[in-house]
């Protein structure tokens, strides 16, 4: 797949200079192990925990940035519990789905056996 480099945009790493380089990426990979633990519901808890640690080493002058990152944070987890919810309802129809197939079946093969008994 080919990209137009009218609408590609720079690598925001190479853009930095060696000095600033280190700590963001030390931000970056701290936020991409959030997220990573944010996969799970489970790990919510600890994921969250790490969060706001990563927040916390944020300047505190960019409040704005901060209010940005909190609400992704909190969208990011509700769209993770709503694909669960989700998720498990779709198991929950299929395991219906499969009980009513094979109920049919059933029902079936009790309806041949009883046309054959007549």
């Amino acid at each position: 797949m080919m990209h137009s480099t009218l609408h590609s945009s720079p690598d925001p790493h190479r853009i930095l200079n060696a000095d600033v380089q280190a700590p963001v990426q030390a931000t970056v990979e701290s936020l991409e192990n959030c997220l990573v633990l944010a996969r799970d519901v489970q790990d919510h808890e600890q994921a969250t925990e790490q969060f706001q640690q990563l927040r916390t080493n944020c300047t505190q002058d960019a409040s704005q940035t901060q209010a940005m990152i909190d609400m992704l944070w909190w969208e990011l987890l509700r769209a993770r519990r709503s694909a669960q919810f989700w998720q498990k309802t779709c198991d929950v129809e299929r395991e219906l789905t499969d009980r009513m197939a094979a109920s049919h079946f059933q029902l079936q093969q009790n309806y041949l056996r009883l046309v054959q008994e007549q």
